[in-house]
């Protein structure tokens, strides 16, 4: 078989298997953050849906378009985690991932953008309570938003989704006007 058909049918079959994207760079800031919101909610949806709650993560955008998630490990067999953090303290956990990731911008230099993810509990505009999945999102660009994505659990065992919400914030890792 020629060369190029052999690469084309290797793509086709990773596409179809399931493989990862190749990561590219995002041209924009607006299209860093959605990348990590997407990838972001992915992962809470799926720990709702399994153990109806989820620890704090960070999910770290590098150059050349990696995606590196940083904490939010479940304790499944196959998500295996320390005795030691399981069951910590939210707020903590939160606070470490900052302090990590912070910390790595400085001694790294390759974060292009970066997303904390956690849950939380809001007022809704109609002024109803709800949870939600509250996502703080830097780049390196100077663009920071809060997205959060209310949610309810319907029949005890399945989350229903909201339209979400989104606000600007300052920066807690990069500086944004």
């Amino acid at each position: 078989m020629h060369r190029i058909g052999r690469i084309s049918l290797s793509l086709l079959a990773a596409a179809c298997l399931g493989a990862p994207a190749l990561a590219e760079d995002p041209a924009t800031p607006e299209q860093a953050i959605a990348r990590l919101l997407g990838q972001g909610l992915s992962h809470s949806h799926g720990r709702l849906r399994v153990k109806f709650t989820f620890q704090p993560f960070a999910l770290v955008l590098r150059k050349g378009g990696a995606i590196e998630q940083l904490g939010g490990h479940s304790g499944d067999e196959l998500d295996v985690q320390q005795d030691d953090r399981l069951f910590r303290d939210p707020t903590k956990v939160l606070a470490d991932l900052q302090q990590q990731v912070a910390t790595e911008v400085k001694t790294k230099g390759d974060v292009v953008a970066v997303g904390f993810f956690s849950a939380a509990e809001i007022k809704l505009p109609s002024g109803r309570d709800s949870d939600a999945i509250q996502a703080d999102l830097e780049t390196a660009g100077g663009s920071c938003t809060t997205v959060f994505e209310p949610y309810q659990w319907i029949d005890d065992e399945t989350p229903g989704f909201d339209a979400q919400i989104r606000t600007k914030r300052k920066g807690t890792i990069f500086p944004c006007p």
